[in-house]
């Protein structure tokens, strides 16, 4: 039984050390039109940035009502807490292009304007192998190739 006790202790003070050098990290999408980033929580702080619905952001703290995050680049910013949600995943071209497919595979067409440019943010349907089919903020549906995309978990 001590055995067993010291096992379980272990497993959780491992999962726990997991957590700390995680740090809480999670993503958050921007769910309002539009999201100014500030260089510190607090709407009299200098903007550093404007990022738009569906634009992924990697969280790294939290200070009242405004969030810390990281973008794609690696920059830290802070986003108020009613401009971003977690009850969807998103994602960001990465690249300095993405071909927009009808289906999961080079073998589909491209559709509308074919291709999507560098950070051009969309809500995640489902992955299907190497493939995410996304939604565009005006409710079209494409497919882009998993790799060329930023979606930050």
């Amino acid at each position: 039984m001590k055995d067993m006790i010291r096992f379980f202790a272990w497993t959780f003070s491992l999962w726990g050390l997991g957590l700390v050098l995680e740090g809480g990290v999670s993503a958050l999408c921007v769910s309002n039109s539009f999201a100014n980033l500030r260089a510190a929580p607090g709407t009299q702080h200098e903007q550093t940035g404007r990022v738009f619905r569906f634009t992924p952001l990697k969280e790294v703290s939290k200070h009242g009502r405004w969030h810390q995050v990281e973008d794609l680049d690696g920059n830290r910013h802070w986003v108020r807490e009613d401009l971003v949600s977690r009850d969807f995943r998103c994602a960001v071209v990465k690249n300095e292009y993405a071909n927009l497919r009808a289906g999961p595979g080079t073998n589909h067409a491209q559709v509308g304007a074919q291709r999507a440019d560098r950070l051009v943010a969309f809500r995640l349907i489902r992955e299907q192998g190497a493939w995410v089919e996304l939604e565009d903020v005006e409710g079209d549906r494409v497919w882009i190739h998993r790799p060329l995309l930023w979606i930050p978990r």
